[in-house]
């Protein structure tokens, strides 16, 4: 009992409070990843995280938050939370020209945020990594299990690029910021 106060006390004071992230997990101790806030309700990540429930760490809660669309061939999902999570917002970016890139996010599913900066090293087809015909990004560099679902974005504007999805030790694959738009776009229409 006292380890997981204490644990918890340390979350509160380790998660920085204008972190554009958020530490997802599925309930039970183990499997983390991350994600990022869109709206007021909504946490943007990675589709292979697979679950219908997530739970995302505040300051100040754990909030429950429900699966309410994905897309497997472009890893992406969209969470809903319960109730308001008041994190900062992510705003998507119009494009970006950046030879560098910045991701955020939780690796090994640390409280603490990790950015890492990248060269983009080239952009390749999907129809070779996913079955899709659709471009994403692939970035120079080690990805870190946890940083799934972390915001890529462009360090000169601070706006989400894409999603880092999947890795290796020498190159890191992200969902493409035009991946994310005709993703969002069908939530929108789906919403009406």
């Amino acid at each position: 009992m006292f380890q997981r106060l204490a644990f918890l006390v340390f979350l509160l004071i380790a998660i920085p409070a204008n972190a554009q992230v958020v530490r997802m997990t599925d309930g039970e101790v183990g499997y983390k990843w991350t994600g990022f806030a869109i709206d007021e309700d909504h946490i943007l990540t990675v589709a292979h995280a697979d679950h219908d429930l997530a739970y995302i760490y505040t300051r100040l809660a754990l909030i429950a938050c429900d699966r309410v669309s994905h897309d497997r061939v472009r890893d992406i999902a969209l969470f809903k939370c319960r109730m308001k999570h008041g994190q900062p917002l992510a705003k998507i970016a119009e494009h970006t020209r950046s030879s560098m890139l910045k991701i955020s996010g939780h690796p090994e599913g640390q409280p603490l945020i990790r950015t890492l900066l990248y060269p983009i090293h080239t952009k390749i087809s999907n129809a070779r990594v996913r079955g899709s015909n659709e471009d994403c990004l692939v970035l120079e560099g080690k990805a870190y299990m946890g940083m799934s679902g972390s915001p890529v974005t462009d360090p000169d504007t601070g706006e989400v690029v894409g999603i880092q999805s999947a890795g290796g030790p020498n190159d890191t694959y992200c969902v493409s910021l035009d991946q994310i738009r005709k993703f969002l776009s069908g939530q929108t229409r789906k919403a009406k």
